[in-house]
Protein backbone atom coordinates (compact mmCIF):
# COMPACT_ATOMS: atom_id res chain seq x y z
CA UNK A 1 0.00 0.00 0.00
CA UNK A 2 2.90 2.35 0.71
CA UNK A 3 4.22 1.86 -2.83
CA UNK A 4 0.82 2.60 -4.33
CA UNK A 5 0.62 5.82 -2.31
CA UNK A 6 4.16 6.72 -3.43
CA UNK A 7 3.14 6.14 -7.05
CA UNK A 8 0.11 8.37 -6.57
CA UNK A 9 2.33 11.14 -5.19
CA UNK A 10 4.48 10.97 -8.35
CA UNK A 11 1.44 11.38 -10.59
CA UNK A 12 1.31 15.20 -10.51
CA UNK A 13 4.94 15.46 -11.66
CA UNK A 14 4.73 12.80 -14.38
CA UNK A 15 1.33 14.05 -15.57
CA UNK A 16 2.61 17.63 -15.86
CA UNK A 17 5.71 16.50 -17.73
CA UNK A 18 3.53 14.38 -20.01
CA UNK A 19 1.19 17.32 -20.62
CA UNK A 20 4.11 19.55 -21.53
CA UNK A 21 5.40 16.89 -23.87
CA UNK A 22 1.98 16.63 -25.50
CA UNK A 23 2.10 20.36 -26.21
CA UNK A 24 5.50 19.84 -27.85
CA UNK A 25 4.15 16.97 -29.95
CA UNK A 26 1.13 19.02 -31.00
CA UNK A 27 3.38 21.92 -31.95
CA UNK A 28 5.57 19.54 -33.95
CA UNK A 29 2.58 18.11 -35.81
CA UNK A 30 1.30 21.60 -36.64
CA UNK A 31 4.71 22.72 -37.93
CA UNK A 32 5.27 19.64 -40.08
CA UNK A 33 4.07 21.69 -43.03
CA UNK A 34 7.48 23.33 -42.77
CA UNK A 35 10.82 21.56 -42.86
CA UNK A 36 11.51 22.39 -39.21
CA UNK A 37 8.52 20.47 -37.90
CA UNK A 38 9.64 17.04 -39.16
CA UNK A 39 12.88 16.76 -37.14
CA UNK A 40 11.11 18.35 -34.17
CA UNK A 41 8.43 15.66 -34.32
CA UNK A 42 11.11 12.95 -34.57
CA UNK A 43 12.84 14.31 -31.46
CA UNK A 44 9.47 14.49 -29.69
CA UNK A 45 8.83 10.80 -30.38
CA UNK A 46 12.29 9.83 -29.12
CA UNK A 47 11.55 11.83 -25.97
CA UNK A 48 8.17 10.10 -25.71
CA UNK A 49 9.93 6.73 -25.67
CA UNK A 50 12.11 7.94 -22.80
CA UNK A 51 9.11 9.28 -20.89
CA UNK A 52 7.35 5.98 -21.46
CA UNK A 53 10.36 4.14 -20.01
CA UNK A 54 10.16 6.22 -16.81
CA UNK A 55 6.40 5.62 -16.46
CA UNK A 56 6.83 1.91 -17.19
CA UNK A 57 9.49 1.51 -14.50
CA UNK A 58 7.38 3.41 -11.97
CA UNK A 59 4.34 1.25 -12.71
CA UNK A 60 6.39 -1.94 -12.56
CA UNK A 61 8.28 -1.01 -9.39
CA UNK A 62 5.54 0.70 -7.36
CA UNK A 63 2.34 -0.83 -8.71
CA UNK A 64 3.72 -4.30 -9.39
CA UNK A 65 2.32 -4.27 -12.92
CA UNK A 66 3.79 -7.09 -15.06
CA UNK A 67 5.08 -5.01 -17.98
CA UNK A 68 7.61 -6.37 -20.46
CA UNK A 69 10.07 -3.92 -21.98
CA UNK A 70 9.45 -3.27 -25.69
CA UNK A 71 12.10 -3.75 -28.32
CA UNK A 72 14.92 -1.19 -28.14
CA UNK A 73 15.04 1.70 -30.57
CA UNK A 74 17.21 0.85 -33.57
CA UNK A 75 17.99 3.95 -35.62
CA UNK A 76 19.52 3.53 -39.03
CA UNK A 77 22.70 5.11 -40.29
CA UNK A 78 22.51 8.68 -41.42
CA UNK A 79 20.30 11.58 -40.44
CA UNK A 80 17.35 10.70 -42.68
CA UNK A 81 17.28 7.04 -41.61
CA UNK A 82 17.40 8.03 -37.95
CA UNK A 83 14.59 10.48 -38.52
CA UNK A 84 12.53 7.91 -40.40
CA UNK A 85 13.06 5.31 -37.67
CA UNK A 86 11.91 7.81 -35.03
CA UNK A 87 8.81 8.85 -36.99
CA UNK A 88 7.75 5.23 -37.51
CA UNK A 89 8.58 4.08 -33.98
CA UNK A 90 5.44 2.36 -32.70
CA UNK A 91 6.66 2.43 -29.10
CA UNK A 92 7.06 6.22 -29.23
CA UNK A 93 3.56 6.75 -30.60
CA UNK A 94 2.10 4.41 -27.99
CA UNK A 95 3.86 6.43 -25.28
CA UNK A 96 2.23 9.57 -26.69
CA UNK A 97 -1.16 7.86 -26.60
CA UNK A 98 -0.50 6.84 -22.99
CA UNK A 99 0.22 10.44 -22.04
CA UNK A 100 -3.11 11.49 -23.56
CA UNK A 101 -5.42 8.87 -22.09
CA UNK A 102 -3.76 8.69 -18.69
CA UNK A 103 -4.83 12.20 -17.66
CA UNK A 104 -8.34 11.14 -16.52
CA UNK A 105 -6.87 8.08 -14.79
CA UNK A 106 -4.33 10.25 -12.98
CA UNK A 107 -7.05 12.68 -11.87
CA UNK A 108 -9.12 9.76 -10.54
CA UNK A 109 -6.17 8.35 -8.57
CA UNK A 110 -5.26 11.75 -7.12
CA UNK A 111 -8.88 12.44 -6.14
CA UNK A 112 -9.13 9.05 -4.44
CA UNK A 113 -5.89 9.61 -2.55
CA UNK A 114 -6.89 13.12 -1.47
CA UNK A 115 -10.40 12.09 -0.50
CA UNK A 116 -9.57 8.88 1.33
CA UNK A 117 -6.12 9.49 2.80
CA UNK A 118 -6.29 13.26 3.13
CA UNK A 119 -9.90 13.41 4.23
CA UNK A 120 -9.43 10.48 6.63
CA UNK A 121 -6.43 12.09 8.33
CA UNK A 122 -8.18 15.45 8.63
CA UNK A 123 -11.28 13.91 10.20
CA UNK A 124 -9.21 11.68 12.48
CA UNK A 125 -7.32 14.60 14.03
CA UNK A 126 -10.24 17.05 13.90
CA UNK A 127 -10.68 17.05 17.72
CA UNK A 128 -7.12 18.35 18.04
CA UNK A 129 -7.24 21.22 15.57
CA UNK A 130 -10.87 22.20 16.04
CA UNK A 131 -10.85 22.10 19.83
CA UNK A 132 -14.58 21.38 20.11
CA UNK A 133 -16.10 18.38 21.96
CA UNK A 134 -18.46 17.53 19.15
CA UNK A 135 -15.50 17.21 16.77
CA UNK A 136 -14.69 13.89 18.41
CA UNK A 137 -17.64 12.45 16.55
CA UNK A 138 -15.73 12.94 13.29
CA UNK A 139 -12.79 10.77 14.32
CA UNK A 140 -14.60 7.43 13.68
CA UNK A 141 -15.54 8.68 10.21
CA UNK A 142 -11.88 9.51 9.55
CA UNK A 143 -10.85 6.05 10.74
CA UNK A 144 -13.38 4.48 8.37
CA UNK A 145 -12.00 6.51 5.46
CA UNK A 146 -8.45 5.42 6.28
CA UNK A 147 -9.53 1.80 6.34
CA UNK A 148 -11.31 2.24 3.02
CA UNK A 149 -8.21 3.92 1.61
CA UNK A 150 -6.32 0.62 1.76
CA UNK A 151 -8.56 -0.82 -0.96
CA UNK A 152 -10.03 2.31 -2.48
CA UNK A 153 -6.68 3.61 -3.73
CA UNK A 154 -5.83 0.24 -5.24
CA UNK A 155 -9.16 0.24 -7.06
CA UNK A 156 -8.63 3.82 -8.23
CA UNK A 157 -5.19 2.88 -9.63
CA UNK A 158 -6.63 0.01 -11.69
CA UNK A 159 -6.97 2.22 -14.81
CA UNK A 160 -3.34 3.30 -14.40
CA UNK A 161 -2.23 -0.32 -14.28
CA UNK A 162 -4.30 -1.21 -17.31
CA UNK A 163 -3.03 1.72 -19.39
CA UNK A 164 0.59 1.10 -18.44
CA UNK A 165 0.35 -2.59 -19.25
CA UNK A 166 -1.46 -1.95 -22.54
CA UNK A 167 0.43 1.05 -23.94
CA UNK A 168 3.86 1.02 -22.30
CA UNK A 169 4.72 -2.66 -22.52
CA UNK A 170 5.50 -4.89 -25.44
CA UNK A 171 2.75 -5.01 -28.02
CA UNK A 172 1.14 -8.28 -29.03
CA UNK A 173 2.96 -8.32 -32.36
CA UNK A 174 6.32 -7.64 -30.70
CA UNK A 175 5.71 -10.40 -28.17
CA UNK A 176 4.81 -12.76 -31.00
CA UNK A 177 7.97 -11.86 -32.93
CA UNK A 178 10.17 -12.27 -29.85
CA UNK A 179 8.57 -15.64 -29.15
CA UNK A 180 9.23 -16.75 -32.73
CA UNK A 181 12.83 -15.55 -32.54
CA UNK A 182 13.39 -17.46 -29.31
CA UNK A 183 11.76 -20.53 -30.84
CA UNK A 184 14.04 -20.28 -33.86
CA UNK A 185 17.12 -19.96 -31.64
CA UNK A 186 16.05 -22.92 -29.52
CA UNK A 187 15.35 -25.05 -32.60
CA UNK A 188 18.83 -24.32 -33.93
CA UNK A 189 20.52 -25.07 -30.60
CA UNK A 190 18.44 -28.20 -30.14
CA UNK A 191 19.38 -29.46 -33.60
CA UNK A 192 23.09 -28.92 -32.86
CA UNK A 193 22.77 -30.67 -29.50
CA UNK A 194 21.01 -33.64 -31.10
CA UNK A 195 23.66 -33.97 -33.78
CA UNK A 196 26.39 -33.90 -31.13
CA UNK A 197 24.54 -36.54 -29.12
CA UNK A 198 24.23 -38.77 -32.18
CA UNK A 199 27.92 -38.29 -32.96
CA UNK A 200 28.84 -39.11 -29.34
CA UNK A 201 26.65 -42.22 -29.32
CA UNK A 202 28.11 -43.44 -32.60
CA UNK A 203 31.69 -42.73 -31.54
CA UNK A 204 31.50 -44.12 -28.00
CA UNK A 205 29.11 -47.02 -28.66
CA UNK A 206 28.65 -48.35 -32.16
CA UNK A 207 32.07 -47.32 -33.46
CA UNK A 208 33.86 -48.99 -30.56
CA UNK A 209 31.82 -52.18 -31.01
CA UNK A 210 32.61 -52.27 -34.73
CA UNK A 211 36.33 -51.90 -34.00
CA UNK A 212 36.12 -54.78 -31.52
CA UNK A 213 34.17 -56.82 -34.07
CA UNK A 214 36.80 -56.21 -36.75
CA UNK A 215 39.62 -57.22 -34.38
CA UNK A 216 37.77 -60.38 -33.34
CA UNK A 217 37.15 -61.38 -36.96
CA UNK A 218 40.81 -60.72 -37.73
CA UNK A 219 41.88 -63.07 -34.95
CA UNK A 220 39.38 -65.66 -36.17
CA UNK A 221 40.79 -65.43 -39.69
CA UNK A 222 44.33 -66.00 -38.41
CA UNK A 223 43.21 -69.03 -36.46
CA UNK A 224 41.40 -70.40 -39.53
CA UNK A 225 44.50 -69.91 -41.67
CA UNK A 226 46.47 -71.95 -39.12
CA UNK A 227 43.74 -74.63 -39.13
CA UNK A 228 42.75 -74.07 -35.49
CA UNK A 229 39.02 -74.55 -35.88
CA UNK A 230 38.45 -75.07 -32.17
CA UNK A 231 40.05 -71.70 -31.43
CA UNK A 232 38.31 -69.90 -34.28
CA UNK A 233 34.81 -71.10 -33.35
CA UNK A 234 34.47 -69.11 -30.05
CA UNK A 235 35.91 -66.04 -31.76
CA UNK A 236 33.32 -66.25 -34.53
CA UNK A 237 30.56 -66.79 -32.01
CA UNK A 238 31.70 -63.75 -30.03
CA UNK A 239 31.84 -61.70 -33.24
CA UNK A 240 28.33 -62.83 -34.11
CA UNK A 241 27.09 -61.83 -30.67
CA UNK A 242 28.82 -58.43 -30.94
CA UNK A 243 27.28 -57.88 -34.37
CA UNK A 244 23.76 -58.52 -33.05
CA UNK A 245 24.34 -56.21 -30.10
CA UNK A 246 25.65 -53.52 -32.46
CA UNK A 247 22.56 -53.88 -34.64
CA UNK A 248 20.38 -53.50 -31.52
CA UNK A 249 22.27 -50.34 -30.53
CA UNK A 250 21.84 -48.93 -34.01
CA UNK A 251 18.11 -49.63 -33.86
CA UNK A 252 17.85 -47.85 -30.52
CA UNK A 253 19.81 -44.93 -31.95
CA UNK A 254 17.56 -44.74 -35.01
CA UNK A 255 14.49 -44.94 -32.79
CA UNK A 256 15.85 -42.01 -30.77
CA UNK A 257 16.29 -39.90 -33.90
CA UNK A 258 12.85 -40.59 -35.38
CA UNK A 259 10.78 -43.58 -34.24
CA UNK A 260 9.70 -45.74 -37.19
CA UNK A 261 6.29 -46.16 -35.50
CA UNK A 262 5.58 -42.47 -36.23
CA UNK A 263 5.22 -43.41 -39.90
CA UNK A 264 1.96 -45.09 -38.91
CA UNK A 265 0.71 -42.17 -36.83
CA UNK A 266 1.02 -40.69 -33.36
CA UNK A 267 -1.39 -43.20 -31.82
CA UNK A 268 0.71 -46.18 -32.92
CA UNK A 269 3.95 -44.53 -31.78
CA UNK A 270 2.52 -43.72 -28.34
CA UNK A 271 1.12 -47.25 -28.02
CA UNK A 272 4.60 -48.63 -28.73
CA UNK A 273 6.09 -46.21 -26.22
CA UNK A 274 3.54 -47.19 -23.55
CA UNK A 275 4.21 -50.88 -24.12
CA UNK A 276 7.96 -50.37 -23.64
CA UNK A 277 7.57 -48.40 -20.39
CA UNK A 278 8.43 -50.53 -17.30
CA UNK A 279 5.28 -49.46 -15.38
CA UNK A 280 1.67 -49.89 -16.60
CA UNK A 281 0.57 -46.97 -18.80
CA UNK A 282 -3.07 -46.35 -19.74
CA UNK A 283 -3.23 -44.75 -23.20
CA UNK A 284 -6.28 -42.81 -24.45
CA UNK A 285 -6.31 -41.20 -27.89
CA UNK A 286 -8.92 -39.20 -29.76
CA UNK A 287 -7.49 -37.82 -32.99
CA UNK A 288 -10.08 -37.57 -35.78
CA UNK A 289 -7.40 -36.27 -38.15
CA UNK A 290 -3.68 -36.86 -38.18
CA UNK A 291 -1.73 -33.84 -36.87
CA UNK A 292 1.12 -32.16 -38.70
CA UNK A 293 4.22 -34.45 -38.78
CA UNK A 294 6.38 -31.91 -36.95
CA UNK A 295 3.77 -31.67 -34.18
CA UNK A 296 3.66 -35.47 -33.95
CA UNK A 297 7.42 -35.56 -33.41
CA UNK A 298 7.26 -32.94 -30.66
CA UNK A 299 4.34 -34.68 -28.93
CA UNK A 300 6.05 -38.08 -29.09
CA UNK A 301 9.37 -36.96 -27.66
CA UNK A 302 7.65 -34.92 -24.93
CA UNK A 303 5.62 -37.98 -23.94
CA UNK A 304 8.76 -40.14 -24.02
CA UNK A 305 10.68 -37.73 -21.77
CA UNK A 306 7.78 -37.36 -19.34
CA UNK A 307 7.34 -41.13 -19.04
CA UNK A 308 11.08 -41.54 -18.54
CA UNK A 309 10.92 -38.98 -15.73
CA UNK A 310 8.01 -40.89 -14.19
CA UNK A 311 10.04 -44.10 -14.13
CA UNK A 312 13.24 -42.48 -12.84
CA UNK A 313 12.04 -39.94 -10.28
CA UNK A 314 8.40 -40.21 -9.22
CA UNK A 315 8.14 -43.71 -7.76
CA UNK A 316 4.73 -44.06 -9.43
CA UNK A 317 3.02 -47.42 -9.89
CA UNK A 318 0.76 -46.34 -12.74
CA UNK A 319 0.81 -43.67 -15.42
CA UNK A 320 -1.60 -42.40 -18.03
CA UNK A 321 -1.26 -40.68 -21.38
CA UNK A 322 -4.21 -38.89 -22.93
CA UNK A 323 -3.93 -37.22 -26.33
CA UNK A 324 -6.79 -35.58 -28.16
CA UNK A 325 -7.53 -32.87 -30.71
CA UNK A 326 -9.71 -30.05 -29.40
CA UNK A 327 -10.39 -26.74 -31.19
CA UNK A 328 -7.43 -27.05 -33.52
CA UNK A 329 -4.92 -27.81 -30.74
CA UNK A 330 -3.34 -31.11 -29.83
CA UNK A 331 -3.59 -31.68 -26.08
CA UNK A 332 -1.23 -34.19 -24.46
CA UNK A 333 -1.87 -35.02 -20.79
CA UNK A 334 0.55 -37.24 -18.88
CA UNK A 335 -0.44 -38.21 -15.34
CA UNK A 336 1.03 -40.46 -12.66
CA UNK A 337 0.35 -41.43 -9.03
CA UNK A 338 3.85 -40.79 -7.70
CA UNK A 339 5.24 -38.56 -4.96
CA UNK A 340 4.54 -35.30 -6.79
CA UNK A 341 6.47 -32.10 -6.13
CA UNK A 342 7.52 -31.51 -9.74
CA UNK A 343 8.30 -27.81 -10.29
CA UNK A 344 9.06 -26.10 -13.57
CA UNK A 345 12.22 -24.43 -12.27
CA UNK A 346 13.60 -27.34 -10.25
CA UNK A 347 15.54 -28.96 -13.09
CA UNK A 348 16.39 -28.73 -16.75
CA UNK A 349 13.93 -31.43 -17.86
CA UNK A 350 10.68 -29.47 -17.58
CA UNK A 351 12.37 -26.28 -18.75
CA UNK A 352 13.58 -28.15 -21.82
CA UNK A 353 10.05 -29.39 -22.49
CA UNK A 354 8.73 -25.84 -22.13
CA UNK A 355 11.29 -24.62 -24.66
CA UNK A 356 10.53 -27.51 -27.02
CA UNK A 357 6.78 -26.83 -26.95
CA UNK A 358 7.35 -23.09 -27.21
CA UNK A 359 9.32 -23.67 -30.42
CA UNK A 360 6.03 -24.67 -32.09
CA UNK A 361 3.95 -22.05 -30.26
CA UNK A 362 2.76 -24.52 -27.62
CA UNK A 363 2.28 -24.27 -23.85
CA UNK A 364 2.91 -26.51 -20.85
CA UNK A 365 1.05 -26.64 -17.53
CA UNK A 366 2.43 -28.52 -14.51
CA UNK A 367 0.20 -29.51 -11.58
CA UNK A 368 2.16 -31.57 -9.06
CA UNK A 369 1.27 -31.04 -5.38
CA UNK A 370 3.41 -32.69 -2.72
CA UNK A 371 2.26 -36.27 -2.33
CA UNK A 372 0.86 -36.38 -5.87
CA UNK A 373 -0.72 -36.97 -8.20
CA UNK A 374 1.14 -35.19 -10.99
CA UNK A 375 -0.63 -34.03 -14.15
CA UNK A 376 1.35 -32.31 -16.92
CA UNK A 377 -0.60 -30.87 -19.86
CA UNK A 378 0.92 -29.82 -23.16
CA UNK A 379 -1.10 -27.87 -25.71
CA UNK A 380 0.32 -27.84 -29.24
CA UNK A 381 -1.05 -26.39 -32.48
CA UNK A 382 -2.45 -29.28 -34.53
CA UNK A 383 -1.25 -27.59 -37.73
CA UNK A 384 2.30 -26.31 -37.44
CA UNK A 385 2.06 -24.86 -40.96
CA UNK A 386 -0.67 -22.46 -39.83
CA UNK A 387 1.53 -21.24 -36.99
CA UNK A 388 4.46 -20.66 -39.32
CA UNK A 389 2.19 -18.90 -41.80
CA UNK A 390 0.90 -16.55 -39.13
CA UNK A 391 4.42 -15.99 -37.89
CA UNK A 392 5.60 -15.14 -41.40
CA UNK A 393 2.78 -12.65 -41.82
CA UNK A 394 3.61 -11.12 -38.41
CA UNK A 395 7.31 -10.82 -39.18
CA UNK A 396 6.70 -9.24 -42.58
CA UNK A 397 4.11 -6.80 -41.24
CA UNK A 398 6.41 -5.75 -38.41
CA UNK A 399 9.09 -4.92 -40.94
CA UNK A 400 6.83 -2.64 -42.96
CA UNK A 401 5.85 -4.97 -45.82
CA UNK A 402 2.39 -4.83 -47.35
CA UNK A 403 0.90 -8.20 -46.47
CA UNK A 404 -2.66 -8.34 -47.79
CA UNK A 405 -3.51 -12.02 -47.31
CA UNK A 406 -2.31 -15.26 -45.82
CA UNK A 407 -0.75 -18.30 -47.46
CA UNK A 408 -2.59 -21.56 -47.78
CA UNK A 409 -6.17 -22.72 -47.90
CA UNK A 410 -6.63 -21.17 -51.32
CA UNK A 411 -5.47 -17.69 -50.21
CA UNK A 412 -2.59 -15.64 -51.58
CA UNK A 413 0.27 -13.72 -49.98
CA UNK A 414 1.62 -10.56 -51.56
CA UNK A 415 4.56 -9.03 -49.76
CA UNK A 416 7.43 -7.13 -51.27
CA UNK A 417 10.01 -9.31 -49.57
CA UNK A 418 8.36 -12.59 -50.57
CA UNK A 419 7.95 -11.57 -54.20
CA UNK A 420 11.56 -10.40 -54.27
CA UNK A 421 12.74 -13.72 -52.86
CA UNK A 422 10.71 -15.72 -55.38
CA UNK A 423 11.94 -13.69 -58.33
CA UNK A 424 15.46 -13.61 -56.94
CA UNK A 425 15.64 -17.40 -56.78
CA UNK A 426 15.48 -17.60 -60.56
CA UNK A 427 18.16 -14.93 -60.94
CA UNK A 428 20.45 -16.73 -58.48
CA UNK A 429 20.05 -19.98 -60.44
CA UNK A 430 20.96 -18.18 -63.67
CA UNK A 431 24.01 -16.59 -62.03
CA UNK A 432 25.23 -19.97 -60.76
CA UNK A 433 24.71 -21.47 -64.19
CA UNK A 434 27.15 -18.88 -65.55
CA UNK A 435 29.98 -20.24 -63.37
CA UNK A 436 32.55 -22.49 -64.96
CA UNK A 437 33.19 -26.00 -63.64
CA UNK A 438 36.41 -24.84 -61.97
CA UNK A 439 34.55 -21.95 -60.32
CA UNK A 440 31.93 -24.42 -59.07
CA UNK A 441 34.73 -26.47 -57.51
CA UNK A 442 36.16 -23.38 -55.83
CA UNK A 443 32.72 -22.37 -54.53
CA UNK A 444 32.10 -25.89 -53.18
CA UNK A 445 35.36 -25.74 -51.21
CA UNK A 446 34.42 -22.26 -49.98
CA UNK A 447 31.20 -23.79 -48.66
CA UNK A 448 33.36 -26.22 -46.64
CA UNK A 449 35.04 -23.25 -44.96
CA UNK A 450 38.37 -23.63 -46.81
CA UNK A 451 40.72 -20.68 -47.14
CA UNK A 452 42.23 -19.67 -50.49
CA UNK A 453 45.47 -21.42 -49.55
CA UNK A 454 43.63 -24.64 -48.73
CA UNK A 455 41.61 -24.40 -51.96
CA UNK A 456 44.84 -23.97 -53.95
CA UNK A 457 46.28 -27.10 -52.34
CA UNK A 458 43.13 -29.15 -52.91
CA UNK A 459 42.76 -28.19 -56.59
CA UNK A 460 46.50 -28.01 -57.37
CA UNK A 461 46.26 -24.34 -58.35
CA UNK A 462 48.40 -21.34 -57.57
CA UNK A 463 47.23 -18.91 -54.93
CA UNK A 464 46.83 -16.19 -57.57
CA UNK A 465 44.61 -18.43 -59.72
CA UNK A 466 42.35 -19.12 -56.75
CA UNK A 467 42.05 -15.41 -56.05
CA UNK A 468 41.12 -14.81 -59.70
CA UNK A 469 38.44 -17.54 -59.56
CA UNK A 470 37.02 -16.12 -56.33
CA UNK A 471 36.84 -12.63 -57.88
CA UNK A 472 35.02 -14.06 -60.91
CA UNK A 473 32.54 -15.83 -58.62
CA UNK A 474 31.81 -12.60 -56.76
CA UNK A 475 31.33 -10.71 -60.02
CA UNK A 476 29.01 -13.29 -61.59
CA UNK A 477 26.91 -13.57 -58.43
CA UNK A 478 26.54 -9.78 -58.20
CA UNK A 479 28.48 -9.31 -54.95
CA UNK A 480 30.38 -6.01 -55.10
CA UNK A 481 33.01 -5.14 -52.50
CA UNK A 482 31.44 -3.98 -49.22
CA UNK A 483 32.62 -3.11 -45.72
CA UNK A 484 29.35 -4.33 -44.20
CA UNK A 485 28.95 -7.76 -45.86
CA UNK A 486 31.08 -10.94 -45.93
CA UNK A 487 31.09 -11.85 -49.61
CA UNK A 488 32.34 -15.42 -49.12
CA UNK A 489 29.40 -16.17 -46.83
CA UNK A 490 26.94 -14.52 -49.21
CA UNK A 491 28.32 -16.52 -52.14
CA UNK A 492 27.88 -19.78 -50.24
CA UNK A 493 24.33 -18.74 -49.31
CA UNK A 494 23.54 -18.05 -52.98
CA UNK A 495 24.76 -21.57 -53.80
CA UNK A 496 22.59 -23.12 -51.07
CA UNK A 497 19.48 -21.08 -51.96
CA UNK A 498 19.53 -21.78 -55.67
Amino acid sequence: MGRELAYTLTLPLTAVIGLGHLVLVLLSVVTTVNVIGVPLLALSLVAARGLGTVNRRLARGLLGAPITDPAPFRPGRGVFRRMGAALTDVTGWRAVAHAVVRLPAAVLALAAAAGLWGGGLILLVSPVWRGRPDAALLSPAGLVLLLLALWGLRLALAPERLLARTLLGMSASEARIRRLERARAFAADDAVARLRQVERDLHDGTSARLVTLAMTLGLAREELELGHLDRARPLVEGAHRDAKETVAELRDLIRGILPPALDQGLETALATLAARTPIPVRLTTDLPERPDPSIEVVAYFCAAELLANVVRHSGARHASVDVRDSDGRLTLVVGEDGAGGAVMGSGSGLRGLAARTGAVDGTIDVRSPAGGPTVITLALPAEDAAMLRDGLRMLLTARGHDVVAAVGDGEALRAAEVVTQIMGAGRRAEALAALTSREHDVLALMAEGRSNTAIAGALFLSYGSVEKHVSQIFAKLGLPPSDDDHRRVLAVLRRLQA
